[in-house]
């Protein structure tokens, strides 16, 4: 049995109290972000759900804050 159906219930809400309601949201699993084209990044708001926790997901607006995720979540793997 897939948790992604789940998932998508929990969410749903809060990234339409974020953005509202439109049909760019897009979400994804891992690190599928890579598969959003470059001219795209201020202009499709996003989910990123967790690799490792797929109870826990991300809101990022643009590529800054997905760059920042990253590397944070990268130093902490190092530690």
């Amino acid at each position: 049995m897939s948790v992604h159906p789940t998932i998508i219930q929990n969410i749903m809400p809060t990234v339409q109290r974020y953005i509202g309601n439109t049909p760019r949201t897009i979400f994804f699993g891992g690190g599928l972000a890579y598969a959003v084209e470059r001219n795209q990044w201020d202009q499709i708001p996003f989910v990123l759900l967790s690799p490792f926790a797929y109870a826990s997901y991300h809101i990022f607006i643009n590529q800054k804050e997905v760059m920042n995720w990253c590397k944070y979540t990268v130093k902490e793997f190092r530690k």
